[in-house]
């Protein structure tokens, strides 16, 4: 028996099975750095809307990747405005975008939404997911869910002025291997603080009218 080649042969395996697991653990970072970004750049294309009960916030995955929101706030120099979690869900997709034109791309560049062409869909009942006991929502592939910012949070200008909002997401990096990020997304800050004081103003002259 060869002793000298049974142990080069173990050794031999051993450093190939690290070796292999090194490359595993590598490929998995690098693909958790891209993830991170795209997931970054994603959460600029939030959408400002209302219902009866007061302002939402849509946040979309087009990732092909899902990922769970466990806290959705708007920052304020005041406080800061805590969501809620709805059960409201909507497909989204490039595919369902209009096509725009040349001069209605540059303009959507510039926050200029006033050129989109108009939409209007009518629906008895959206696609429903209630979020979990603990109030997280997880947001699937190819789909947006909407966070409400109940109108008693806001309505008085002592709320204070919007500069963002910010944001916590769970994901699974790798199999068995869940992280938990914390961004601040100051983009588009003039949008949510006219939209904000917009819904206030409306709110006030609704009250005075009665």
């Amino acid at each position: 028996m060869n002793w000298n080649a049974i142990i080069q042969g173990v050794v031999t395996g051993v450093v190939g099975a690290a070796l292999l697991g090194l490359f595993a653990l590598l490929r998995y970072r690098v693909r958790d750095i891209i993830f991170r970004w795209r997931l970054r750049r994603e959460l600029r294309f939030f959408s400002l809307g209302g219902n009866t009960q007061g302002i939402t916030i849509g946040i979309r995955n087009r990732l092909g990747k899902s990922f769970t929101v466990r806290r959705l706030v708007v920052i304020t120099d005041k406080g800061n405005f805590r969501s809620l979690a709805t059960n409201e869900v909507d497909s989204s997709s490039k595919e369902e975008e209009p096509k725009l034109t040349w001069r209605q791309k540059r303009a959507v560049k510039r926050g200029d939404l006033s050129c989109l062409p108009p939409i209007t869909e009518f629906a008895m009942l959206n696609w429903r997911s209630n979020p979990t006991a603990e109030g997280f929502a997880t947001i699937e592939p190819f789909t947006k869910r909407y966070f409400l910012f109940s109108y008693q949070l806001f309505e008085r200008d002592e709320g204070g002025s919007p500069s963002g909002f910010r944001i916590t997401i769970e994901y699974e990096a790798w199999p068995e291997h869940r992280s938990i990020l914390q961004w601040d997304i100051p983009d588009d800050a003039d949008q949510i603080r006219k939209h904000f004081q917009d819904v206030r103003d409306r709110t006030r002259a609704a009250r005075q009218k009665r």
